[in-house]
């Protein structure tokens, strides 16, 4: 059971959180380094697992509710769709206003044309983000980022991180399950996105999904959560950050490039030709 996360479902409370802890930013509007080919804004092509993607959205470095630790910053994963990037903006944005006193880390999302990145499996076509679990202290208040993603037990306890590196001593910390439900309950209901998965650990999904019936959420969200809410069973457990990935939009759909089945996996070798996302190729396929 969660040390501290017990009591609050319990009571249907969230930790103690005072405004001023939030710091004063201004809005950031995302950068948007052109426009995809015979439009405008961006443009998914392919799978997540084998994709690309055109005139990507930048996440910013920081916003309302939200920063991106130094070790993803210096990876330079920042691109996704502009749907993606928005939803997360728009998420953060309601965690914070709901919340107030927590900041959303963000770690990885594409590369600037997406395909195939170090590391992941996916993120290949702007359309997955990996986001760190909002954490408190043992008081209940909100601890900022401080460059790990880290590794929750089964008690809600952290005290260690696997990523970006192995770091097998780290302040304590406890997962935060208001900040965390009222992130996902803001991705589920956004009006310009649909996720389509949400990649947690088992015990994540159980916590959250507890945490919201106790505190009465909406039990159509919810519903929608315990469909959404996954547990990837082809890699390592999602106990350090939830994977977020939205389906493709109804433009790109139209442009007949997007896909939201992943691609099928080769058993040898690797795909000849990478997926092309621009105006010299309509057609996502090998040569």
């Amino acid at each position: 059971m969660l040390i501290i996360g017990a009591a609050l479902i319990a009571s249907g409370s969230g930790p103690r959180a005072r405004a001023d802890r939030l710091p004063a930013e201004r809005a950031a509007t995302s950068e948007r380094p052109g426009t995809a080919p015979g439009g405008s804004g961006s443009l998914s092509c392919g799978a997540v697992n084998r994709g690309a993607l055109a005139a990507g959205r930048a996440m910013p470095d920081r916003g309302p509710g939200y920063a991106t630790p130094g070790p993803w910053r210096e990876r330079g994963l920042r691109y996704g769709t502009d749907e993606l990037v928005g939803m997360v903006e728009r998420a953060a944005a309601e965690v914070a206003r709901r919340h107030p006193g927590g900041t959303l880390a963000i770690a990885d999302l594409s590369a600037e044309g997406g395909g195939a990145v170090a590391r992941h499996r996916s993120h290949q076509s702007g359309r997955d983000v990996d986001l760190i679990y909002y954490a408190i202290d043992r008081a209940g208040e909100p601890l900022p980022n401080d460059g790990h993603m880290p590794v929750y037990a089964r008690s809600g306890r952290a005290t260690h991180a696997e990523s970006p590196e192995w770091a097998p001593r780290i302040p304590e910390r406890f997962f935060d399950l208001p900040r965390n439900w009222a992130l996902v309950e803001a991705l589920l209901t956004d009006p310009e996105a649909e996720v389509q998965r949400i990649f947690v650990a088992r015990s994540v999904r159980d916590w959250l999904i507890a945490y919201a019936t106790a505190a009465g959420r909406p039990p159509q969200v919810i519903e929608r959560a315990r469909a959404v809410l996954v547990y990837p069973r082809d890699v390592k457990g999602h106990s350090d950050h939830m994977h977020v990935r939205i389906a493709c939009s109804a433009e790109d759909v139209e442009a007949g490039r997007c896909s939201d089945d992943p691609a099928p996996r080769r058993r040898r070798g690797k795909w000849r030709s990478r997926v092309r996302c621009g105006a010299e190729s309509d057609r996502v396929a090998d040569r």
